[in-house]
């Protein structure tokens, strides 16, 4: 994962850094502050980031680089989902109250054939 992490970091972070206005003084963004302002879920184990789940920010500065499958979601968002997709999901995604993102043809095409619901896609990850 952390080779994706590095992509996203060099294609993404001068968008952002374009974008934030920083305290004076501060300086750029450093890797770490970039990685949690875009993953929800971000850690570090083992000296490597783990975590693909988007921010809001980080779902919107991806969709000017890279294609996104936006979908409304039926039924609830729950943390067992949440959990099953932290572990397994091997693409960034973002899940909202009501919208999923993914950026994966596959992953998107899993979550349509299980009518848009997390808990029944997650059944199969």
């Amino acid at each position: 994962m952390s080779e994706l992490h590095k992509v996203i970091l060099k294609n993404i972070k001068p968008l952002m850094e374009n974008k934030t206005t920083l305290n004076p003084g501060e300086g750029k963004l450093t890797d770490e502050q970039f990685y949690k302002f875009m993953f929800k879920n971000y850690r570090v184990k083992n000296k490597k980031p783990y975590g693909l789940r988007l921010t809001g920010v980080g779902n919107n500065l991806l969709k000017r680089v890279y294609d996104a499958h936006t979908y409304r979601i039926t039924g609830k968002v729950n943390h067992q989902a949440l959990v099953l997709m932290d572990l397994n999901m091997q693409w960034p995604y973002y899940v909202g109250r009501v919208l999923a993102t993914f950026y994966s043809e596959n992953d998107s095409a899993w979550f349509r054939l299980n009518n848009n619901d997390l808990k029944l896609y997650t059944e199969h990850l």
